[in-house]
């Protein structure tokens, strides 16, 4: 069998450049006997462009031994194998991840469907009507970073949070605390609006309407010629005052 080995060759070659090969030695079987004490052989080189060209003895050292030719197809089909159940969980690794990105995607779209679901359930309520002092105060709370559920489970603790927050915080909180078990027919009210949204309940400018057309009434009782009735002017003017007031009847605001 022949050896294939590696060896070094010295700068001191003068047929191949100084580096590693692969070679094997060149030994004269009828040189054996008469040269028993010889330890080195010339070696020729089995690969590369060198191939054939043959190394003096003084020119190189062995560096390695380098495994048989059917050591080393066992070697490469050892890789082969290797490399094989490499890619096999690559493929398997892939497989693995692109079911965990399809079921992502699937509780992806569940999660956008369920948004949508509730978006359209909230846009179905209409936002709740506050008073006015109501949403100013849920407006302060807010700024103070009390809103949602964290302002509900804040409100039977108000006198417990004076540390915490401002003086005009601490009051908005009462006042809203207040409308909910007080004034306020409806307790869960304030949750509905943090709930379906909240909206200030316009301001009610009837009393002002009312007075000008009480106004009005006066100016023309005051400016026109008494009729013969009978009647004195002060009774006539409340005639007047109360016949508009009945044909209001049920929109004014007192």
């Amino acid at each position: 069998m022949v050896v294939v080995m590696e060896i070094q060759v010295f700068d001191t070659c003068k047929v191949v450049e100084s580096g590693k090969y692969q070679a094997r030695l060149l030994i004269d079987e009828n040189k054996i006997i008469l040269f028993a004490g010889l330890k080195s052989w010339p070696a020729q080189i089995v690969s590369g462009t060198h191939a054939g060209t043959v190394i003096r003895h003084v020119d190189y050292i062995k560096t390695s031994d380098l495994p048989a030719s059917s050591e080393v197809q066992m070697q490469n089909t050892r890789m082969i194998e290797q490399l094989a159940e490499a890619a096999r969980k690559i493929t398997a690794c892939n497989n693995r991840t692109l079911q965990l990105e399809e079921e992502l995607r699937v509780a992806g779209l569940s999660l956008v469907s369920q948004r949508n679901e509730l978006e359209v359930e909230r846009n179905g309520k209409k936002r709740v009507k506050l008073p006015k002092e109501i949403v100013e105060a849920l407006q302060i709370c807010a700024t103070a970073g009390l809103k949602g559920t964290r302002l509900i489970s804040y409100l039977p603790v108000t006198n417990q949070l004076f540390i915490d927050f401002d003086r005009i915080v601490i009051e908005s909180l009462d006042k809203i605390r207040d409308f909910c078990f007080k004034d306020s027919n409806e307790p869960d009210l304030i949750l509905k609006a943090m709930v379906y949204g909240y909206t200030s309940v316009p301001e009610k400018n009837g009393l002002k309407e009312y007075r000008n057309e009480v106004t009005r009434i006066i100016q023309k009782w005051w400016n026109t010629i008494p009729p013969a009735d009978g009647k004195h002017d002060p009774e006539r003017l409340t005639d007047q005052i109360f016949d508009y007031l009945q044909n209001e009847d049920g929109k004014l605001p007192f």
